[in-house]
């Protein structure tokens, strides 16, 4: 992990060298200079990439745990997202009209409170986590309420074979395999 950080501090020494030793102009030599800069910056934040792979309980430490929650939180909101378009593609259109109404009111509500949650931890390395596990919290829930609208009645006689496929456990087994 040492050798990113070290090109992205030595990256004008090796681009001057080898600008040097090509006979490069000053222009050539800044362009090589932003593309080695490019290649160390990217190698610097690649675990970014890999750590929303991860199991964010078995994070390294607090930096790739943000990432992951960060990422896991992301997920449950796209599936929220699927799970509302599934909705709104079985209603009218003024019931449609009015849950795309309530679920922004809901958004806001969610973001304003998980941002309140947050910020008791503020300038602390665990505060975007505080965020993101708050996101996913309040976002599984709103699922969990949402599901039994795929289900006759809306669910009153319970969860059906189309609400399952929202079941968190069911996720994450998938995800797993």
């Amino acid at each position: 992990m040492a050798l990113p950080y070290l090109l992205v501090f030595l990256q004008p020494v090796i681009a001057f060298q080898i600008a040097s030793a090509s006979g490069y102009g000053r222009h050539q030599n800044m362009i090589l200079s932003r593309v080695l800069f490019g290649i160390g910056f990217a190698f610097l934040f690649s675990p970014l990439v890999t750590a929303s792979a991860q199991d964010c309980d078995h994070s390294a430490n607090q930096r790739e745990w943000n990432i992951c929650t960060a990422g896991e939180a992301a997920k449950l909101d796209r599936r929220l997202d699927q799970l509302l378009a599934q909705i709104s593609s079985r209603t009218d259109s003024a019931r449609r009209a009015e849950l795309a109404r309530v679920q922004d009111k809901w958004k806001v509500f969610r973001d304003a409170d998980c941002q309140w949650q947050a910020a008791a931890f503020a300038g602390g390395s665990i505060q975007p986590a505080v965020y993101s596990q708050c996101i996913i919290g309040l976002t599984a829930a709103r699922i969990a309420d949402l599901k039994l609208q795929l289900c006759e009645g809306f669910g009153v006689r319970g969860p059906c074979a189309e609400s399952r496929r929202y079941d968190l456990s069911a996720a994450r087994a998938s995800a797993r395999h």
